[in-house]
């Protein structure tokens, strides 16, 4: 009976969230604009109580680059979110900044030298 109970609760967490923008645990697709030809980048958000979780999948990033994502907040201030290396296979990463989902107004990927690759607005949350 133990074991039953937890396969249950497992099954269960193992649902995911719905809900509008800024739904605790949903993943929220979003949009990049202004992307460089040849370069897909596809994404989305997810609302933690620790902050907003960026979920990105990349291809056609250019090898050679560092990247930066930015989390900016309703009053524009940035905040570091994380980095990763242009690659020539399909990325796939997550990152986290400690910025409440009802505060993001968009997501940022800059190259090293600070210039925007791609942006993402998003919607109001809750």
């Amino acid at each position: 009976m133990g074991a039953g109970t937890v396969l249950g609760v497992d099954a269960a967490t193992d649902r995911p969230a719905t809900g509008p923008p800024g739904t605790l645990g949903a993943f929220e697709q979003i949009e990049f604009i202004g992307t460089p030809a040849g370069t897909d980048i596809e994404g989305g958000l997810v609302a933690h109580t620790w902050g907003t979780e960026t979920v990105l999948e990349m291809d056609g990033v250019p090898v050679a680059g560092t990247y930066e994502v930015y989390v900016v907040d309703g009053s524009g201030v940035e905040r570091a979110s994380g980095t990763f290396f242009g690659s020539a296979v399909a990325i796939d990463c997550r990152m986290n900044a400690a910025v409440m989902r009802e505060n993001v107004d968009g997501i940022e990927i800059r190259n090293a030298d600070g210039s925007v690759l791609a942006f993402a607005d998003v919607p109001d949350a809750l």
